[in-house]
C-alpha cells in the first residue's frame, strides 16, 4: 500500500504545478500505470487527486470517491471475486469522519505517535501470527 500512497503524493505535487492541463493528465496517467500492479491499483492516485481538487466540498468528494470505488468494485466483481469487490464499498464509512474535520491540524502528539507505533506494531503482530501458523 505504501507504493500507491507514495505515487499519490507525487500526484498531489503534479496537481500543484503550473503546467498545462494536458501535461498534468499525462503525468497522472503515468503514475496510474506505475501503481497498476499494486494494492488498489491506480485508485489511490485518482481518489487522492479528486479529494484534493474538491477541498471544502464534501458532497463532490463523496460522489467522486463513490464513482471511483464503484469502478474498482465492478472490475473486482467481474474479474476476480464478487464478495471482495462488494467489500470495497466499506470505504464510504470514512465520510462521517471526514465531515467532522474542520481543516485545522490536531494538537495531540500522543495520537500521532500512537498511530505510528500501532501501524508498525500490528504489521509485526500479523507477521508473527502468520509465521507461527
Amino acid at each position: 500500500i505504501i507504493w500507491p500512497l507514495f505515487l499519490s503524493v507525487i500526484g498531489l505535487w503534479v496537481e500543484d504545478q503550473e503546467w498545462k492541463e494536458a501535461k498534468k493528465i499525462g503525468c497522472i496517467l503515468i503514475l496510474c500505470l506505475l501503481a497498476f500492479p499494486s494494492d488498489w491499483s491506480c485508485f489511490p492516485i485518482l481518489c487522492t487527486n479528486h479529494i484534493y481538487k474538491n477541498q471544502g466540498n464534501l458532497k463532490k468528494q463523496v460522489l467522486g470517491m463513490a464513482l471511483y470505488i464503484s469502478m474498482y468494485a465492478m472490475v473486482y466483481c467481474l474479474c476476480i471475486d464478487v464478495v471482495y469487490g462488494l467489500l470495497q464499498f466499506g470505504i464510504v464509512l470514512v465520510y462521517p469522519i471526514m465531515s467532522l474535520y474542520d481543516g485545522t491540524r490536531g494538537k495531540s502528539t500522543f495520537m500521532k505517535w500512537f498511530f505510528y507505533w500501532f501501524y508498525v506494531g500490528h504489521l509485526v503482530l500479523c507477521g508473527l501470527i502468520r509465521v507461527m501458523m
